[in-house]
């Protein structure tokens, strides 16, 4: 039957698990006249795992999205406007328990711009994940007007373009005058009186 090297024990009696498999060790006491113990196990091969189950920014979870095969990734966190990115730790959960991540979770970082996470299993597989924080505004829109497309009162983004003027044609007495804004342009056209003519 085909042998193969299970875990190692080093001159300080520290074992390493090498792969799966069940094993014996023998012990012995070189100083002292009791029997050896002999020491049996069944070892696991270190974990492969090196994905992050779930990021959160405070009470704002992140949407992971995985690469082929499980390989590196992206996570995107939505949060609300005003909220200050520049200094924020994020909690994260790695798929193994063995699993490291670094920077490390609730270590605080600058999310204004994307930061890269290395996840390291057990046995020193790596996956990098890209992380983007999205501020969100709930928008609240002023109509636009003739001038100006609608905008938001939050964060003064806007949407759309100006209405334009609505044109009323000038008149004797009053000039081009808009009917949404009032505003004018040009003058009144004035009256054009007509000759009398007087018939004896």
């Amino acid at each position: 039957k085909e042998c193969k090297e299970i875990v190692s024990v080093d001159e300080k009696g520290l074992l390493t698990i090498l792969d799966k498999g069940k094993f014996q060790v023998k012990i012995t006491c070189v100083e002292a006249e009791n029997s050896p113990v002999l020491l049996e196990g069944e070892s696991v091969a270190p974990d492969t795992d090196a994905t992050v189950k779930a990021f959160k920014l405070g009470s704002y979870e992140g949407v992971i999205k995985h690469g082929t095969e499980g390989k590196d990734g992206t996570i995107t966190v939505d949060v609300p406007y005003g909220t200050d990115v520049t200094a924020i730790a994020p909690e994260i959960t790695t798929g193994s328990v063995y699993a490291k991540v670094a920077p490390a979770s609730e270590e605080k970082q600058d999310f204004s711009k994307s930061v890269v996470y290395i996840v390291t299993a057990e046995d020193g597989t790596q996956n990098k994940y890209t992380v983007t924080v999205n501020i969100v505004c709930e928008h609240e829109w002023t109509p636009a007007t003739c001038t100006e497309p609608a905008i938001c009162k939050i964060c003064k983004e806007t949407k759309g373009d100006p209405l334009g003027h609505d044109w009323i044609a000038a008149t004797c007495t009053e000039p081009t005058t808009c009917s949404r804004c009032k505003e004018t342009k040009g003058t009144a056209l004035g009256h054009q009186w007509s000759e009398w003519k007087v018939t004896v």
